[in-house]
């Protein structure tokens, strides 16, 4: 990606980076995908923007927190006076977590039916991701670690420095535009009342688990936690709640078609008897 300018425009002190406009267009595209989706399901459109609205706000708030939090167990209390502004790398987990809760708690305080409100989000995060992945191919962030095989790509790193590295970035950008293709159809032809929470419980069990096996070949400095990075931390517990998530909804819905209550069976308190 050395031909593609980090810098789109610049005249005196106003610079524009091309990372920046790709990710105003993924947040742009992600918003029209998922009040699209929205639409489909019967929201109105004050619905969808005070929703929007929540969601942005929340996960403005997770990706500072965590920009942040990790800013000052890396650097110490001297950088925390830094962390000003929008993080130069907004981090998903802290996107998802700020962003997610935020619907939650609007969707629970208007009474509607998490799960709905979730895939809808699910759809134009998918969606958003892709912009953002490449962005993040272009600028360096997420950079993969330097390897010297034929099939490694020429990447530069957030310094610009450029040798052959893991794709990381790219494979990012693979799989969401998987994920982000598959997603709007599903939602436009199934629509995503009757998804029931599906899509974001996919989208996050795929999207966590790659986010946690890259991050056996991110190159970018962050916090480590034994043998894992504090992001692939963030990403394996997601993808081990999700995963109980959908266990728990298998066994209700097995339940339900035997005509059994949807609890656990007691454990016997004595041997029976021969």
């Amino acid at each position: 990606m050395e031909s593609i300018p980090r810098v789109l425009f610049q005249r005196g002190e106003i610079v524009v980076y091309t990372y920046t406009v790709i990710v105003a267009a993924g947040l742009i595209s992600g918003t029209l995908t998922a009040w699209g989706a929205g639409y489909m399901a019967g929201s109105t459109p004050e619905e969808l923007l005070e929703g929007l609205l929540w969601a942005l706000v929340g996960a403005a708030g997770g990706a500072y927190a965590w920009d942040v939090g990790v800013r000052f167990l890396l650097y110490g209390q001297v950088a925390l006076g830094t962390a000003v502004g929008w993080p130069s790398a907004p981090s998903v987990h802290g996107v998802l977590w700020g962003g997610g809760g935020a619907l939650v708690f609007w969707a629970r305080r208007r009474r509607w039916a998490v799960s709905h409100v979730l895939d809808v989000a699910a759809v134009g995060v998918a969606v958003g991701s892709v912009f953002v992945w490449a962005a993040l191919l272009i600028h360096g962030g997420v950079s993969g670690v330097p390897v010297n095989a034929p099939w490694a790509w020429r990447l530069p790193d957030v310094a610009g420095i450029v040798v052959p590295r893991v794709p990381v970035q790219a494979l990012g950008l693979g799989l969401n535009l998987l994920l982000g293709g598959a997603l709007t159809a599903v939602a436009w032809f199934v629509g995503p009342r009757r998804t029931n929470g599906w899509l974001f419980l996919v989208w996050m069990v795929a999207n966590s688990a790659f986010l946690g096996v890259i991050g056996f070949w991110r190159a970018d400095p962050t916090i480590w936690i034994g043998p894992l990075r504090l992001d692939q931390v963030a990403a394996f517990g997601e993808v081990g709640l999700v995963m109980g998530l959908i266990v728990r909804r298998m066994w209700k819905a097995a339940c339900q078609a035997a005509g059994l209550p949807a609890v656990s069976l007691p454990a016997p308190t004595s041997l029976p008897e021969e």
